[in-house]
């Protein structure tokens, strides 16, 4: 209790100097938005991360979907330092990837990430390079095991502190007093000697991680590792947290000099300059719990800026550090002298020494469990991501080595102890050795035990946080897909958007934006890597334009094309959805590539280049339920006319293009020059196998399926081959975020594209 106390008054004493400060700097907003269909222009990126960065190791850059870099100017920052302005001007519609990559000033890692968007509509078979979202690095194992000899340090250091200054002291005069004067002159000296160890391992793991992430920094952004550490320990929080790693360490160390007989304790019967005595030991041991504190500032409980986490790591920290830093004394301290007096005596010392112990290991126990229990309710959205997350699997693993550790604990709560204390009250010598040594058998298995856990708790530290990954990770669930054709519009809701059970909510809306409720609905599924038929089902209307069917229709890995077959007024629209859940998850089925399917797509790719003109009918969404309808006419051979629904009309001749908003046209120079036909499926195309085989508008066709790999991206793709004139009737597209139907036709029809 007597730390917890001082421990409260020390965290006072620091916030007033050092604010909270954010552990991993995290993309949380940005505009235009990630993934997101834009069909303004923006004049400039904004970024919004979690916390204060540095701006001169924070690089913005946008590229095109050709890989060519379109910023001109440095970034611009916020008074906070949370926000940066990226002016850019965007050369025309296509998809957009912004790479970012910033310094946080509390853990002192870099953290990148990056994301698309899409401007206007694709071009013909295009598809985003690289889409993803913001990362963070990986720590390395440098990292992890500096961080790891602070904790051990630090644990030993603090946990040392309070045994021998606050619970020795108390049992000592249980001894005579000839021993006990030559016995504790041993014991100080060995202590003096643990507590130098300590304290050089917890300053050299604070100096090793900070050069062990400024080789990574440098590294990452090809900067001076002597520039790059001048600014780490010059910046604030990191300033604060790395003078407590250094400073604290070496006032204990001062602070030790003092025998354990300077102590003041009522219990220890000292009066002389009591007052001077007593600060001083109230001092000794609230700095320990300081020294922790400068670990806490780096943590990740730092980055809410709320008090409560971080004072819950905290705790966590003191806890740890006063029981498993007892065990250490115990273990490495205490143990090595007890053969020196004789069984008798040692019974009369352990039996107490292990009672006052006992108590404050419970209560850091309890205390140590609580904060756990809380920070896992922080950090650990769902009981689902603990397997997913690499910050999950450790918090298992620590769980996994912490319950056999409080197995043996529990064996000396409740075992050794009672009989430790009646062998001292009897003082049986030789039933108290046999149970000394089976005791402190089980201490040293205890302290190992720990330092396992403390290594996955360092681990943890320098991980992303379970709730930060899964905020930052794929959406996984419900997919939500617009498609419209001939005046009707469906969304098409996809939960949970995996291969097995599903539910499928389709809401029909036509043109005036009015449900459509008389409708029959059929919805068929057509696995695109077999060549097995699809399966068909009424959908059951719910009223109000909505149709809902439940069942496990996706029962196989890959693409899928879901079509809702309208039948209304009349008339039969079919609403084409591409679809495939495991894209999404990063665990595609990826069929090696059939030589029959390759020469199919490869004479495909030959007679479409030999085309005079086409028409098309684009349609991509995000996933989210935004989409956008472009209508293409392509000429050869370098002229090409689109209108997008509800935005802008282009006109490409060449190098040159005609862009027409708000109606009126404008010239400006094309970012690359448009040629036709260019079609290079095969080029970049892997993994590729026949599909079933179909008809599209009364054609015969066969699906061909293949991976399209552009710059390290991929995409899945499926065409429609015509088997009599091979050419590529519909395109079917899946990548994250982005899902793409197209319909080719009018081949070769007269197409007449001129300048406005």
């Amino acid at each position: 209790m007597l730390v917890l106390i001082y421990a409260g008054l020390a965290l006072v004493a620091v916030l007033a100097m050092a604010a909270p400060a954010h552990t991993h700097a995290l993309l949380v907003r940005s505009d235009p938005p990630a993934n997101q269909l834009v069909l303004q222009a923006p004049r400039s990126i904004v970024l919004e991360f979690s916390e204060p960065v540095n701006p001169e190791r924070t690089d913005i850059r946008v590229l095109t979907q050709d890989g060519v870099r379109i910023d001109r100017q440095r970034p611009q920052f916020t008074a906070d330092r949370r926000g940066a302005q990226q002016p850019v001007e965007l050369p025309g519609p296509g998809i957009y990837t912004v790479v970012w990559r910033t310094l946080s000033t509390v853990d002192l890692h870099t953290y990148e990430g990056f994301f698309t968007f899409t401007l206007g509509p694709l071009r013909p078979g295009s598809f985003a390079q690289r889409a993803g979202v913001p990362g963070t690095s990986t720590p390395t194992s440098f990292e992890i095991a500096a961080r790891w000899l602070m904790f051990l340090a630090g644990a030993a250091f603090a946990g040392g502190v309070v045994m021998h200054r606050f619970v020795l002291p108390a049992v000592l005069g249980l001894l005579s007093a000839e021993l006990r004067g030559e016995w504790a002159a041993g014991l100080y000296r060995r202590w003096r000697a643990a507590a130098w160890l300590s304290a050089a391992a917890f300053m050299g793991g604070a100096l090793w991680e900070l050069g062990a992430l400024g080789l990574r920094v440098a590294a990452s952004t090809g900067g001076e590792l002597l520039t790059v550490v001048t600014q780490f320990v010059t910046a604030e929080p990191a300033r604060t947290s790395l003078l407590i790693k250094l400073a604290v360490p070496l006032v204990l160390l001062g602070l030790s000099r003092r025998p354990v007989g300077a102590t003041v304790h009522p219990s220890f019967g000292h009066t002389a300059s009591s007052i001077w005595r007593n600060s001083l030991s109230a001092l000794e041991l609230t700095l320990p719990s300081l020294m922790l504190l400068g670990i806490s500032l780096t943590s990740h409980a730092a980055a809410s800026g709320l008090p409560g986490p971080l004072l819950a790591d905290w705790l966590h920290l003191i806890s740890a550090g006063t029981w498993v830093g007892g065990l250490f004394y115990l273990a490495a301290v205490l143990a090595p002298l007890l053969p020196r007096i004789d069984p008798g005596e040692r019974a009369r010392l352990l039996g107490p020494l292990v009672q006052r112990f006992s108590n404050l290991a419970l209560a850091s126990v309890a205390a140590l469990v609580l904060s756990g229990v809380y920070a896992a309710w922080v950090n650990i959205p769902s009981v689902q991501v603990v397997g997913t997350t690499a910050y999950g699997r450790t918090l298992a693993m620590k769980i996994a080595l912490l319950i056999p550790l409080l197995g043996i604990a529990g064996v000396n709560l409740f075992v050794m102890r009672p009989r430790l204390a009646a062998a001292a009250r009897q003082a049986v010598e030789a039933t108290g050795k046999l149970l000394q040594r089976r005791f402190l058998i089980l201490v040293r298995a205890e302290a190992s035990l720990a330092s396992l856990v403390l290594l996955a708790a360092a681990a943890l530290a320098l991980l992303p946080t379970a709730r930060q990954v899964e905020a930052l990770a794929i959406a996984r669930a419900p997919l939500l897909l617009r498609q419209s054709e001939t005046g009707l519009e469906g969304l098409l809701r996809t939960r949970p958007y995996q291969v097995g059970e599903n539910t499928f909510e389709l809401r029909l809306r036509h043109r005036n934006n009015l449900p459509v409720a008389d409708a029959r609905v059929e919805i068929s599924f057509l696995a695109l890597l077999d060549e097995s038929t699809g399966t068909t089902t009424p959908a059951e209307p719910q009223g109000d334009g909505g149709f809902v069917l439940r069942g496990n229709f996706i029962n196989a890995k890959g693409p899928w094309l879901v079509t809702a077959t309208v039948h209304w007024r009349g008339q039969v629209t079919r609403l084409f959805f591409p679809v495939e859940p495991d894209w999404e998850r990063g665990t595609a089925a990826m069929p090696p590539s059939d030589p029959d399917a390759l020469a199919m797509l490869r004479k495909a790719d030959a007679v479409m280049n030999g085309l005079r003109s086409l028409r098309q009918r684009q349609e991509i969404a995000d996933g989210s339920g935004n989409d956008v309808v472009t209508f293409f006419e392509l000429a050869a051979t370098d002229r090409m006319h689109y209108r997008v629904i509800g935005g802008l009309e282009v006109i490409m001749l060449g190098t040159t293009q005609f862009v027409r908003e708000d109606g009126s046209w404008r010239r400006e120079v094309a970012p690359v020059a448009f040629t036709f036909p260019n079609f290079t499926f095969v080029e970049a195309a892997s993994n590729v196998v026949f599909g079933p085989r179909g008809t599209v508008e009364g054609r015969p066709a066969q699906v061909v399926t293949f991976v399209m790999n552009v710059t390290g991206s991929r995409a899945r793709y499926a065409v429609w081959i015509d088997l009599r004139t091979s050419h590529i009737l519909r395109e079917f597209m899946v990548a994250r975020w982005h899902y793409m139907i197209i319909w080719n036709y009018d081949f070769n029809a007269p197409v007449t594209i001129r300048r406005p």
